[in-house]
């Protein structure tokens, strides 16, 4: 049985935006602006990152060393402040006076020299004089912006001064330096010994100044705001004991963060000194690099555009004139522009190339128009051929049958019989049986004349089956069918067909058939013919795979939209393989390699498309049998059917 999948899916055609990608809908230059402004985007990172990994490195180390210089500045600033302080001190401590003072305090001295107007001149908040044995003669602290004397400060120093760590080092050592810390703020003190102007005399004391660090004086003697941690974190601190310098540096966005710290005689952190170094170098370098690689693009899209315009100039406004003429030298059968096929560019070529294209394709089309038209005919003429000897076999079948009829032994056998009885020579027992032999045999006669008056009925049917196939042909042209779509019987119709198909196989097939059916709109010839096909092609796929009990079941059901009608057509046979059925409606394929043909199925797809319908095949492989599924245009909307329960059968 020759079998098919419904026809290919349609490809897309010309023109079709819905099966074709965004890039395939651009012209040349929108695929080159792209492409070119992809380019651009994809280099201009890379150039970005370029420059930044070769020039940020180099603007970090500027600014890097902008810190270590910083720091230097601090550390020279502290230093000379600690200078400048011991320099006072040494102003007083050799001095006769106050040699003089230590020996034996007297208060001319003190009014004199250690007063708060004396300090502020001096630029100091603190003074103390101490004795080796720990007395102390002088202890002052005092608020230069009020001049007045700081008695808790005073106190805290004179505790400091009197024993200690710091008493034990300003006795160890001629000049000693260190910072302290006390409720007010961070001190920075120096002490030494206190001589006579000579540089003589026995050390009897010595002399300590301090002064108050204050954020305005650092960031005057750093050149830069400054400010004075005196609350610094733990972890904080521990880092910058830590570091060898006592220094911290945290690089942030904007700035990098200096934490000097200022640690006292225990070693421990008091308080820090903290500035900003801004990165105005790495910014103003970042700010270059964008500004180059935007530049970049911009420059890129700038070049896009104006080669996208030359493009178009020279070539895409010729290709588009080509392509014009492409499309429309079919219905107006004009000539190539002569100004497309002037020059030896490509476009130039490719216009001569089109202009050599379209003779010969003139050439070829009326070639092509005759073979057509020769096929056309070689193609109606095999589907015509294929129609008619489905519809002759039952003759055939008829015609044989009546020959094997004829050569029946009681044939033979009743005309030796009527010579015998004419011959007058039979004995009266001989003779009556020879007469209930005739009786008997011209019964059987009779019966058969009965038989062959409905098998005469029925081969005149599949006659004038035969006398609609070839009407419904217009053979002085290409053989196509003619005739109209009209309203068809549909049950009646598969009945007939299924009566010659019974007819064909001496009743050895069962068929079941719906007991009612919509009428359908079609063309009755042509619709008979396919269904007589794919009844054939279930005998023999019945045949082939050697079924018993060969059945037929027919089933119709309106379609959801109640426009159409469902006809099944499924057999018992041999079934058909998934890849096998890929192919079965191409044409000249067939199942059957024995017999010639193909057309068969080839055929009815065409016609049942023609009349608005479709016609798919069904099987689950081999064994399983095989269903034809024929959609059909609805005459009128019908309930949904059933199967009928009475067989038609021989």
């Amino acid at each position: 049985m020759t079998r098919s999948n419904p026809p290919p899916a349609r490809l897309p055609e010309v023109g079709d935006t819905k099966a074709v990608s965004w890039w395939d809908r651009l012209g040349l230059v929108g695929k080159y602006s792209v492409l070119l402004g992809a380019v651009a985007l994809a280099i201009a990172p890379a150039v970005y990152f370029t420059l930044d990994g070769l020039l940020t490195p180099a603007f970090q180390k500027i600014e890097t060393q902008q810190v270590v210089d910083q720091q230097a500045r601090a550390r020279h600033a502290l230093a000379s402040l600690q200078e400048g302080l011991k320099s006072s001190v040494l102003d007083y401590a050799k001095w006769d006076p106050m040699y003089a003072y230590v020996i034996s305090p007297n208060r001319a001295l003190e009014a004199e020299t250690m007063t708060p107007t004396s300090y502020e001149n001096m630029g100091i908040d603190l003074m103390a004089v101490v004795r080796t044995d720990g007395k102390i003669l002088w202890s002052d602290a005092s608020d230069r912006a009020t001049n007045q004397v700081l008695p808790a400060e005073t106190k805290t120093f004179a505790s400091l001064l009197g024993s200690g760590p710091l008493f034990e080092d300003a006795l160890a050592h001629q000049d000693s330096a260190h910072f302290v810390k006390t409720a007010r703020g961070v001190y920075a003190v120096h002490a030494s010994w206190v001589r006579k102007s000579s540089g003589t005399g026995a050390i009897k004391g010595f002399l300590v100044m301090g002064i108050l660090l204050g954020e305005k004086d650092m960031s005057e003697a750093l050149q830069v705001k400054s400010t004075l941690d005196l609350h610094p974190t733990a972890t904080k601190a521990a880092r910058i004991i830590a570091d060898k310098n006592h220094v911290l540096i945290t690089a942030e966005n904007r700035s990098i963060d200096t934490a000097l710290g200022l640690v006292g005689y225990d070693g421990a952190l008091l308080a820090s000194i903290e500035y900003q170094t801004p990165r105005s170098i790495t910014a103003a370098g970042s700010r270059a690099i964008t500004l180059a690689a935007t530049a970049m693009i911009v420059g890129f899209l700038i070049l896009a555009g104006l080669i996208g315009w030359a493009i178009r100039r020279v070539a895409v406004t010729r290709l588009q004139a080509l392509e014009k003429h492409v499309r429309t030298f079919r219905s107006d059968g004009t000539a190539i522009d002569a100004r497309l096929t002037h020059g030896s560019d490509e476009v130039a070529s490719l216009a001569q190339g089109f202009q050599s294209l379209t003779e010969e394709l003139n050439l070829a089309e009326a070639q092509l128009r005759e073979q057509y038209y020769v096929q056309g005919k070689a193609d109606s003429a095999a589907g015509l051929l294929h129609n008619v000897r489905n519809a002759i076999a039952p003759v055939r079948v008829m015609q044989e049958k009546w020959v094997r009829e004829e050569s029946l032994p009681y044939r033979v056998n009743l005309k030796k019989a009527l010579d015998e009885l004419a011959s007058g020579t039979v004995d009266p027992a001989r003779g009556a049986d020879l007469q209930r032999f005739v009786v008997s045999a011209a019964r059987k006669l009779i019966n058969q004349g009965d038989d062959r008056k409905r098998e005469f009925i029925d081969m005149q049917e599949s006659v004038d089956q035969i006398a609609a196939i070839l009407s419904s042909y217009d053979l002085s042209t290409t053989m196509k069918a003619k005739g109209e779509d009209t309203d068809i019987d549909t049950l009646a119709l598969i009945t007939r067909e299924a009566k010659q198909l019974i007819a064909r196989t001496a009743g050895r097939i069962t068929i079941d058939l719906p007991s009612a059916l919509p009428h359908i709109s079609a063309n009755p010839v042509q619709l008979a013919q396919i269904v007589s096909n794919l009844f054939i092609n279930a005998l023999e796929s019945m045949e082939a795979g050697q079924v018993s009990d060969m059945r037929l079941v027919v089933a119709g059901q309106v379609a959801d939209d109640g426009m159409s009608l469902i006809l099944r057509i499924k057999d018992n046979g041999e079934g058909i393989e998934a890849a096998t059925l890929k192919t079965l409606f191409d044409r000249g394929f067939s199942t059957r390699p024995h017999k010639s043909g193909g057309i068969g199925l080839h055929w009815c797809a065409n016609a049942i498309r023609i009349m608005g319908g479709s016609l798919t095949i069904e099987s689950g492989g081999k064994g399983q049998g095989a269903t034809a599924v024929l959609v059909l245009k609805a005459a009128a909307v019908a309930l949904p059917l059933g199967l009928c329960e009475t067989a038609l059968a021989a």
